[in-house]
């Protein structure tokens, strides 16, 4: 409130009168405190903010035993006490809080007289009040900047531990990272120079590592947590129960064979339930260690491609099976089983790919079948003919499949045949009098069986 004519005797709110003390504080400074407990304790004069701050400080920062903490005293009360205390103190022309730290490093046979100049300039004593005297002597008669020492101070009590750090090359900032790992500057050191400079995730722990373990995997761009892949989060890796060199290594070889693991995983994921299915090979990676682990194979690049995507129980069915590993293994992927290896390994001689020699072996091929096909004169295009045909139907066997090879059927023919129930030889008869499925089938619903009747009928203008 502003009071143009001076201050009223009566509060223009309540109407009580008002006791008002003589003071030589300006009015505004009176108004603003009427309680007097924010007189100074000592000589009984109204002190402002920064009379209260300068007693905070100095209460914390020298705790004389003159010197409550629960009465405030004015700054000059307190310069005065302390002159009375110090004789020497105004010679000096030094700030009182420097001045103590002065003496006391003299005291301790240290001059930072050449110091005092920038000791006051940057404040340094106040940046390092929650320091005792001997570590900010300490500080002082470092080489180290006065704001590096004042962050120093957070992360270290021993004045000795943080400049060893501050030695080995590292900031305040940096040896916080580190200090995670209870590590020495030494071993920290050590670390920094090996790899890429930085500390180890502290997550690492939660994987069962130690700093030196740590550190590897840090400088191998291996990370304890998922985030650019799982070929880098080390928990992909933890399951194998390799070391950390074979790990690394078998990373590098994987890298260097990412297509062919890849196509192998793809091939597997139609036969795997919705939720077990994953885009990336990678992420199938421990539980492949764990198949492995469970057979007693070694966990290597070899193995992995032999039995990729298979059970425990299913490599040893291969490794029973006997033959090939790697074909064995691709027929259990492909949704095959391993009882048709000898079949599937036969057709593969013939120069048949893989995935078509499983199919063939799957749905019934035989021996008197591939003798059947090797008679006609191109053998490959049957093959291949049987493996289209069989592909567009599900529920197709090859034994039928080759009575419609005989009736020289196209792959289209075959499927719309059988879908109006004909048979191979019915389809070639109906064929050869020039009916095409839908007619053959409209014919024969309407009682004519024969195609030799219906072609008469059709020619003497009836319709079924």
């Amino acid at each position: 409130m502003e009071f143009p004519d001076g201050v009223e005797a009566e509060c223009p709110l309540c109407g009580n009168e008002l006791e008002l003390e003589e003071s030589d504080k300006p009015d505004d400074v009176v108004l603003a405190s009427l309680d007097s407990s924010e007189k100074c304790a000592e000589c009984g004069q109204w002190y402002d903010e920064s009379d209260e701050w300068f007693w905070d400080y100095w209460t914390e920062f020298d705790g004389p035993d003159w010197l409550s903490p629960d009465d405030v005293w004015c700054t000059k009360c307190i310069l005065k006490r302390f002159e009375q205390d110090n004789p020497d103190f105004k010679e000096t022309g030094l700030e009182p809080d420097t001045f103590l730290i002065w003496q006391a490093a003299f005291d301790m046979g240290i001059d930072l007289t050449p110091k005092l100049f920038a000791i006051e300039m940057s404040n340094s004593i106040r940046r390092l009040q929650y320091c005792d005297r001997e570590k900010i002597v300490a500080w002082l008669d470092s080489d180290c900047p006065i704001e590096d020492a004042e962050k120093w101070t957070m992360l270290f009590d021993e004045v000795e531990v943080a400049l060893a750090w501050r030695d080995s090359g590292f900031s305040p900032e940096q040896a916080e990272d580190w200090m995670d790992w209870e590590c020495t500057p030494e071993e920290a050191a050590e670390a920094r120079d090996s790899g890429d400079g930085y500390s180890p995730h502290p997550d690492f722990k939660k994987h069962g590592f130690g700093f030196k373990d740590a550190s590897f995997l840090n400088n191998r761009d291996f990370l304890p947590y998922e985030d650019e892949g799982s070929e880098y989060f080390i928990g992909t890796w933890v399951p194998s129960g390799l070391s950390l060199h074979d790990i690394v290594k078998l990373r590098t070889q994987l890298n260097e064979r990412h297509e062919v693991f890849q196509a192998l995983h793809k091939q597997n994921q139609p036969r795997l339930k919705y939720e077990e299915q994953t885009y990336d090979f990678w992420e199938a990676l421990p539980a492949q260690f764990k198949e492995l682990k469970a057979t007693g194979l070694p966990i290597d690049i070899t193995n992995l491609e032999k039995f990729w995507g298979l059970k425990s129980k299913e490599i040893l069915k291969v490794i029973d099976a006997g033959g090939a590993p790697g074909i064995a293994a691709s027929v259990i992927r492909q949704g095959g089983s391993v009882s048709k290896l000898g079949m599937i390994e036969r057709l593969i001689e013939l120069g048949i790919d893989q995935a078509a020699a499983t199919l063939l072996a799957q749905r019934g091929m035989l021996v008197k079948h591939i003798k059947q096909i090797e008679k006609n004169r191109n053998a490959f295009a049957s093959f291949r003919w049987l493996t289209q045909v069989l592909e567009s139907d599900l529920g197709l066997k090859v034994d039928e499949a080759m009575g419609w090879l005989e009736a020289e059927s196209t792959v289209s023919q075959v499927r719309v045949w059988r879908m109006h129930g004909f048979s191979p030889q019915d389809a070639a008869t109906w064929s050869n009098e020039g009916f095409q499925p839908d007619m053959a089938r409209r014919w024969r619903d309407s009682g004519v069986s024969s195609p030799t009747v219906a072609k008469r009928r059709r020619d003497a203008g009836l319709t079924p």
